[in-house]
């Protein structure tokens, strides 16, 4: 898969989020912006801008998002807590996984997890989806989303230097 930017960047399914606590903790969570730094919604597509315009705001943010919109026809894998130290995948399991997809792979924010997009739709939209995935077990939280929701967005491409 080319890059996100280059397949979607002229789509107006980008936003900014920031990294807030959740209401009465000190947890952090990435929440969705608008670049006048409201806030943004992953299922309002009047809040969501082009990559450029996103990406020109991001200094007044935590990052840039893609939203998964149904059009995009994308499916989104994040596996968080994954990567060693050198920003390695933990087991063979997940190195073949992502070997056998050849599909664009980023490195998260955290540094520590992955961000997988597939081309293609799933039989029914995946939403809010945390289910256990097989050969995935180990690791906290697998989501997969193809509409509905958003990832953080790094260009930090796993496996180049």
């Amino acid at each position: 898969m080319n890059t996100l930017v280059q397949l979607f960047g002229e789509k107006k399914v980008w936003l900014n989020w920031s990294f807030e606590p959740k209401k009465n903790t000190n947890i952090l969570t990435k929440v969705p912006k608008r670049i006048d730094g409201s806030n943004g919604s992953s299922t309002d597509p009047s809040t969501w801008v082009t990559y450029k315009e996103a990406f020109t705001a991001r200094d007044r943010f935590s990052g840039v998002g893609l939203v998964f919109e149904e059009s995009l026809n994308i499916i989104g894998v994040d596996v968080d807590k994954c990567l060693n130290e050198n920003k390695e995948p933990e087991n063979e399991f997940l190195k073949e996984f992502i070997k056998t997809a050849n599909t664009y792979t980023e490195i998260s924010p955290s540094g520590k997890g992955l961000h997988l997009f597939f081309q293609g739709s799933e039989p029914f939209d995946v939403k809010a989806n945390k289910r256990p995935v097989t050969g995935f077990e180990k690791y906290p939280v697998t989501e997969i989303y193809s509409c509905g929701r958003y990832f953080t967005f790094t260009g930090d491409i796993f496996g180049e230097e």
